[in-house]
């Protein structure tokens, strides 16, 4: 069969440490399509491979469709910030946030006496502030 026999070749090669081209993926919202790259996968996940090299291209939502309004900020949001996730339940959430980690750049800026980027004090925020955050939410069950 020629394709258990491409999958037991993936397999040898991962096997032998050969590292194998990148997987293709279509991204769309938050869901992951495969393109090309199955048998890479699948041997990947049998033989216990956390991770593996992608190709994503992203399809990214209508502007103008309500339903898609709070992905595209979420999405907007992790580009400009390169945080983590961050789920809210409303659009104009993201907003709030960007202005409570410019207020939380200002802070780092005077207590470090240099300038400090945005990117810099958004992982700032996400690891000191928003992550402990929501672990209490969790550990209390407030969700």
């Amino acid at each position: 069969n020629n394709t258990q026999d491409r999958y037991n070749s993936i397999k040898r090669a991962l096997e032998g440490s050969v590292i194998l081209p990148p997987v293709e993926l279509y991204k769309i919202k938050d869901e992951y399509y495969v393109v090309d790259g199955h048998h890479r996968i699948s041997a990947g996940k049998e033989m216990g491979q956390e991770y593996v090299d992608a190709q994503i291209i992203e399809y990214l939502p209508a502007k103008d469709s309500p339903e898609n309004t709070l992905y595209l900020r979420k999405f907007n949001f992790e580009q400009k910030m390169d945080t983590g996730e961050v789920f809210l339940s409303r659009p104009s959430g993201y907003d709030r946030l960007i202005w409570q980690i410019d207020l939380h750049q200002q802070y780092l800026a005077n207590k470090m006496k240099r300038e400090v980027s945005i990117k810099d004090a958004a992982h700032d925020w996400f690891y000191s502030i928003y992550q402990p955050v929501i672990q209490k939410i969790e550990e209390e069950k407030l969700t």
